[in-house]
């Protein structure tokens, strides 16, 4: 058998043992960091809720707290509430509502407010008394709900009010359909008409029946 040549050997051994010491390295090597992930986003946070109006009932402030699209006809309840409180025969006379845009008032408007006026037959004071009020105004507005009461003796001058079965959503979609401009701010005032002697609906430029929302009168 031939012996090995001695140079092979050593060059043999030299590879094995770079492999050994590239193996040592390798497992003694720290593995690199992968870089830390993106840092996920808080969601935003919810608008803060408006401020309850000062006055304001808590089942009222739910209706407020809507702001840009509040039905006068569905806060009717809460004022005539009101004003069953005050006298158990009042009655309507008059619903405005400021700065209406589309299907309701916005609130967050300057000026925008929704007011029901309530009155009584007038009744004599007593004697040596002031003469008691016949008229009360229940006012919501974005800040506060506010109670007036006012002594008029006009409610024997004037038909009596007819509370409205057109609503006021109905009102508006008519007035629109007429071409008052969903976009725009206009009044919407309910009351007592003197010529007609009956109920409207004054949105904009429009008249509009109490009762059926049919449009009556256009300028």
């Amino acid at each position: 058998m031939d012996e090995l040549d001695p140079k092979l050997l050593a060059i043999g051994g030299a590879i094995v043992l770079a492999a050994l010491v590239g193996l040592s390295l390798l497992a003694k090597r720290t593995p690199a960091k992968l870089p830390p992930p993106p840092p996920v986003a808080a969601p935003p946070a919810p608008p803060p809720l408006p401020p309850t109006p000062t006055g304001a009932s808590s089942a009222e402030a739910a209706l407020l707290r809507t702001w840009g699209r509040i039905d006068p006809s569905e806060l009717y309840p809460k004022a005539k509430a009101r004003a069953i409180a005050w006298d158990r025969q009042a009655e309507l006379f008059s619903l405005v509502a400021r700065r209406v845009v589309g299907s309701g008032v916005d609130l967050s408007l300057d000026g925008a407010e929704i007011e029901y006026t309530f009155r009584i037959l007038p009744r004599p004071a007593p004697l040596g008394q002031p003469e008691p009020p016949d008229q009360l105004r229940v006012t919501f507005a974005r800040k506060a709900v506010t109670i007036t009461e006012e002594r008029t003796g006009l409610i024997g001058r004037l038909p009596p009010m007819e509370e409205p079965t057109c609503l006021f959503r109905d009102a508006m979609k008519n007035a629109i359909g007429s071409g008052v401009s969903e976009q725009s701010q206009v009044d919407a005032r309910f009351e007592i008409d003197r010529s007609q002697k009956r109920s409207v609906w004054r949105i904009g430029h429009r008249m509009l029946d109490g009762k059926t929302c049919a449009v009556i009168q256009q300028r």
